[in-house]
């Protein structure tokens, strides 16, 4: 059993310093997609980012006919975070997206209470968004969210699901769009060690609740559109305040360059873009942001259609 315990330790550590864990889900505040990231990790108030189900629901219904993409972020020391998107309208400014994120770290080292190596574990997180979101009137849309995230340390696996649900309000003249967002509520965790050693307790943990506000400015230079952003989450339960801002220059339609600070670090990021038979819009971001702990620099790249 002190064996077992081991395990649990070294594999509940790895994920805490490198996911910056403490409270439960917090591999979701290190945020997706290589455009928001590169500019501060905001998103909010975007009104054209397929990652919509996750920054706010309400956005879903802007997307257009139909927008996917899917995101791999190169991470140091065995961790992984990957993702895959997909939004569309269905009827008179209606759409639906669906978001799906996994994490983990693998390769982590279980030993013995004699300091022998006994094998290696790994831990896992999934979590997936589903999003609605309708234009009211005007420029208003209204979006609600389901949420279910699934954690796992070694053979012990918990599960919970959720409510969100976000607002959002463009204004044509200047370009501006305002953002608004509530998550994660009524989540928890309940663990159960029985599973693992024949004989535990049950442990409640709470998912942080979040607010999220955000403005997004379009506006053009010459002949270049150009994007500033900024975001500000709260996680009142966990006392926890964040920020980010960032800008995007479209020198010519085909390029975006960007650049931000997401509250601890400056972000960078390029985006490319091209027509394809069919698809309106084909393309890649990539996004540099650095870490924590003198940990290599996270590298994220998306991979998006539009049709």
């Amino acid at each position: 059993m002190r064996t077992k315990f081991l395990i649990v330790c070294a594999v509940a550590l790895m994920t805490g310093e490198l996911f910056a864990a403490g409270e439960p889900a917090k591999f979701l505040w290190m945020g997706i997609g290589a455009r928001g990231l590169a500019m501060g990790n905001t998103g909010t108030a975007y009104i054209n980012t397929p990652w919509a189900p996750f920054y706010n629901p309400a956005s879903v219904s802007a997307r257009g006919k139909f927008s996917g993409a899917a995101s791999n972020q190169f991470l140091a020391l065995d961790r992984k975070i990957y993702a895959a998107t997909i939004s569309a309208e269905i009827y008179e400014e209606a759409g639906v997206g669906l978001t799906w994120i996994h994490s983990g770290v693998s390769g982590v080292e279980s030993r013995n209470e004699d300091g022998q190596k006994t094998g290696t574990v790994a831990n896992g997180n999934d979590a997936i968004f589903f999003a609605f979101g309708k234009e009211l009137a005007g420029k208003f849309h209204l979006g609600l969210g389901v949420e279910y995230i699934e954690s796992s340390i070694e053979n012990v696996t918990v599960t919970t699901a959720g409510f969100g649900g976000g607002v959002s309000y463009r204004i044509q003249k200047p370009d501006i769009t305002i953002g608004f967002v509530a998550q994660n509520l009524f989540m928890k965790f309940l663990w159960n060690s029985n599973n693992y050693y024949g004989t535990g307790q049950t442990v409640e943990e709470k998912v942080p609740e979040l607010v999220r506000g955000g403005v997004s400015y379009n506006f053009r230079v010459g002949g270049a559109e150009c994007n500033l952003s900024a975001d500000i989450r709260d996680y009142p339960s966990a006392g926890k305040f964040k920020y980010g801002i960032g800008a995007e220059v479209n020198p010519i339609p085909q390029i975006s360059i960007r650049g931000g600070f997401n509250g601890e670090h400056p972000t960078f990021g390029i985006g490319v873009r091209t027509k394809l038979g069919k698809l309106s819009n084909i393309g890649v971001d990539y996004a540099l942001v650095p870490e924590n702990w003198g940990v290599a620099p996270r590298h994220i790249v998306d991979l998006m259609v539009e049709y």
